[in-house]
């Protein structure tokens, strides 16, 4: 499985996810949020030279501005499906306009996009219904990262290969407890001079 950054950041954050076996002819292509806006997209899909029309859909993790801000606006010109959770839905008022490309998601249950296995969990963020992904195309398996970190703190580097700093939250925060998900490894780990709080770090197991 092949991942590529089209940005991360207060401007827009985007990943593009292809499958080992994607070809012209069967497309086996996923875009993970877009902060964009369209033309913006555009340009930065051109330099992946990622056509947007074979995109077989956009899989959203929450709602803030920098990650779903042209999520809706990519879907209506190129008729892409938008899977997301009905907290995020709720909280998108531009999903309106393309209420027949939406797709609810249940943040405990798998689904498919053209073969392509989504295994979605539930994470601590500051968001209504946030998500994150791990991605399986039949050859490899793999979490698709975006920030997790509460609004205001530093985003912390990822640590080896397949285990990433996914966020930081309060002690006692009630969303701590949500972040299971039976193929996933968490770790707590305090951090030191942040106060009364810790960073989780999650991994496959």
């Amino acid at each position: 499985m092949r991942f590529s950054s089209l940005g991360s950041g207060s401007e827009g954050n985007s990943l593009l996810i292809e499958a080992d076996d994607s070809t012209p002819a069967r497309p086996r292509r996923v875009m993970l949020d877009c902060g964009f806006g369209l033309r913006e997209a555009h340009r930065r899909l051109a330099r992946l030279q990622c056509d947007p029309d074979t995109l077989v859909g956009i899989l959203v993790t929450h709602e803030h501005g920098d990650h779903v801000g042209g999520v809706f606006r990519l879907a209506r010109a190129h008729r892409i499906p938008v899977y997301l959770t009905y907290g995020t839905l709720k909280a998108c008022k531009s999903a309106t306009d393309c209420a027949d490309l939406v797709r609810v998601i249940d943040s405990h249950t798998p689904f498919e996009i053209e073969g392509l296995r989504v295994e979605p969990f539930p994470v601590p963020h500051d968001a209504r219904e946030p998500v994150q992904y791990v991605l399986d195309d039949g050859r490899s398996r793999q979490p698709a990262r975006q920030d997790l970190v509460p609004r205001g703190r530093k985003k912390p580097q990822p640590r080896g290969s397949a285990v990433f700093l996914v966020g930081i939250v309060f002690l006692g925060h009630s969303a701590l407890g949500t972040c299971r998900h039976p193929a996933l490894r968490l770790e707590v780990v305090p951090q030191a001079r942040r106060g009364n709080s810790v960073a989780v770090v999650l991994g496959l197991e």
